[in-house]
C-alpha cells in the first residue's frame, strides 16, 4: 500500500484526490513503522504539507509519533520537518478562525495555545537525554527541531517557562550561539523564542540576561531582539534587590 501510494503521488495531479486516496487507505501506524524508508519519508512531508490531509493526518500522525522513543536513531529531519508543517497549519487555522470569529481586530496576545497533547513537549525535549542528539551536525535538522519548539510553546506561557526551566534547552542555545555563529540562519528561531520567554516572565533568570549577551555580540541583526531580552529581564531585576546581575 505504501508504495502504491508513493507511485500515486508521482501520477496524481490533484492533492485532494491523493489524499483522500490516503485518508481510506494508508494507515499512520504503518507509515510510522516504516519511517526510514525514503519512500515512506516523502509520504509523511507531503500529508503534513498539504492543507487537504489536515482533517485527518495531523492527529494521527502526532499520537503516532509520540510513541516513539525520542533518540537519534529516529530520522529526526523528517520527523521534525513533518512536525513542523503541521504545527505552522494548526497554527494558521487556529489564527484564522480567531479573526473569522471577532468583528475587531484581536491583539495577539489573546490567541489560544494550539491543542497538542500534554506529553508533546516532554517527548521533543526528550531528546537531550540521548547523549549523541547534541553532537548532530545536520544544521536542518536543528532548523526544524527550533521551529517545533517555537510553533509548539507560541504564546502559551506554561510551556515557555518549562523550556526556561530546561537546562538542556538552554545550554543549546548558548552551544549554537558560541560555537555555530557563523550559521546565522540557525539562530533566528532560538532568538524568537527567548524573546517571547522574556515577555512571560513572572520572576528573574540571570540566565536570560547571559543569553542576550550571547546574541548582542553574535551579529549586528540580533542587537534589536538582545535588547528587548536585556531589557524585559532587567525590569524585573530592578524591582528585586536581593537578585544581582
Amino acid at each position: 500500500t505504501l508504495e502504491l501510494a508513493y507511485k500515486f503521488l508521482d501520477i496524481v495531479d490533484s492533492p485532494q484526490f491523493w489524499c483522500q486516496w490516503c485518508s481510506k487507505h494508508v494507515k499512520v501506524p504503518n507509515l510510522i513503522a516504516n519511517l526510514t524508508n525514503k519512500s515512506t519519508q516523502s509520504i509523511v512531508l507531503k500529508l503534513s504539507s498539504f492543507p487537504e490531509a489536515s482533517s485527518w493526518f495531523p492527529k494521527q500522525f502526532i499520537e503516532n509519533i509520540l510513541k516513539l522513543p525520542p533518540t537519534t536513531e529516529q530520522p529526526m529531519y523528517t520527523i521534525f520537518k513533518a512536525l513542523t508543517s503541521i504545527l505552522i497549519q494548526l497554527h494558521n487555522s487556529t489564527a484564522a478562525e480567531i479573526v473569522a470569529a471577532t468583528p475587531s481586530k484581536v491583539p495577539t496576545t489573546t490567541a489560544p495555545s494550539m491543542e497538542l497533547p500534554e506529553a508533546f513537549l516532554p517527548w521533543i525535549l526528550g531528546f537531550f537525554e540521548d547523549s549523541k542528539f547534541c553532537d548532530e551536525e545536520n544544521s536542518y535538522v536543528w532548523k526544524y527541531y527550533m521551529s517545533v519548539i517555537y510553533h509548539a510553546t507560541h504564546l502559551n506561557r506554561l510551556l515557555l517557562n518549562q523550556l526556561l526551566n530546561n537546562t538542556n534547552f538552554i545550554n543549546l542555545i548558548l552551544r549554537l550561539l558560541t560555537t555555530r555563529a557563523k550559521s546565522l540562519q540557525l539562530l533566528h528561531v532560538p532568538l524568537s523564542i527567548v524573546m517571547e520567554i522574556s515577555t512571560e516572565l513572572t520572576e528573574f533568570h540571570p540566565v536570560l540576561v547571559e543569553l542576550s549577551l550571547h546574541f548582542l555580540r553574535s551579529h549586528e541583526e540580533f542587537i534589536v531582539g538582545g535588547l528587548e531580552i536585556l531589557l524585559n529581564s532587567l525590569q524585573f531585576a530592578l524591582h528585586d534587590t536581593t537578585k544581582f546581575i
